[in-house]
């Protein structure tokens, strides 16, 4: 386990809950999220050489993939100082970042994973763009999220009923393709999860390798740097 450059302290409701976030009412959901999309990765990305999971918070998802992909170079990104103190006791490597500033170069890795994250995400065309940047020729992304509750009542959870139609338009913008999509069953106010699967198209360019020194594979350009203040999206749950 490695905390890359984790930043200044920057409370946020996701520092506060980061201790007891595993034992929340909604980890069975967040659980079947995690369980789908590793079904997907496995499939499509098969081995992944350089795997990373945006919106990592405690680090659980990484601690399954490091059981599937145990070859893998794992690592994790989220806003919150307080989930990745949480995840770094945990596999992987780990750095502060939002999903619109990845510091990392082009083409690092093989798989990008984000779970119950997306409707956080400040900008989710930026996002993808940068998610499209970092992802390797012949890479999967894999995204599951809230998108459709069925229920009533909720309006913070139906928030996120447009986003999934967003992000669809989005990719191809991005470069990406759609390779699938799938619903699965959630827990109590979560009935369903969807599962968003894409790919980058293969190509020729070799994918810089982010096991050597950090100052190699994080990117030098004039992204946000990780001890500056990094707005959050309200919890939506």
């Amino acid at each position: 386990m490695h905390l890359l450059n984790p930043g200044e302290e920057m409370p946020t409701c996701f520092d506060g809950w980061a201790p007891h976030y595993d034992d929340a009412a909604l980890q069975p959901a967040f659980q079947a999220a995690h369980r789908a999309v590793l079904q997907h990765a496995q499939e499509l990305a098969r081995a992944p050489g350089r795997a990373l999971d945006i919106g990592c918070g405690t680090g659980r998802l990484l601690q399954l993939m490091a059981q599937r992909f145990p070859r893998a170079t794992l690592v994790g990104a989220d806003p919150s100082a307080g989930m990745l103190a949480v995840a770094a006791g945990g596999p992987g490597r780990f750095v502060r970042a939002t999903a619109e500033h990845l510091p990392f170069r082009d083409r690092s890795f093989d798989l990008v994973v984000s779970t119950a994250s997306c409707r956080h995400w400040d900008n989710p065309f930026a996002a993808l763009h940068e998610i499209g940047r970092v992802l390797a020729p012949g890479a999967t992304l894999c995204i599951a999220d809230l998108f459709d509750p069925r229920r009533r009542g909720f309006p913070k959870l139906q928030r996120g009923a447009g986003l999934l139609a967003t992000l669809v338009a989005t990719l191809a913008d991005a470069g990406l393709i759609v390779r699938r999509t799938e619903v699965v069953p959630g827990f109590g106010l979560v009935p369903s999860i969807t599962v968003l699967v894409a790919e980058r198209p293969a190509a020729t360019p070799t994918a810089p390798d982010p096991t050597q020194p950090t100052a190699r594979w994080l990117s030098g350009g004039p992204r946000l740097p990780l001890s500056a203040p990094v707005r959050v999206s309200p919890l939506l749950l």
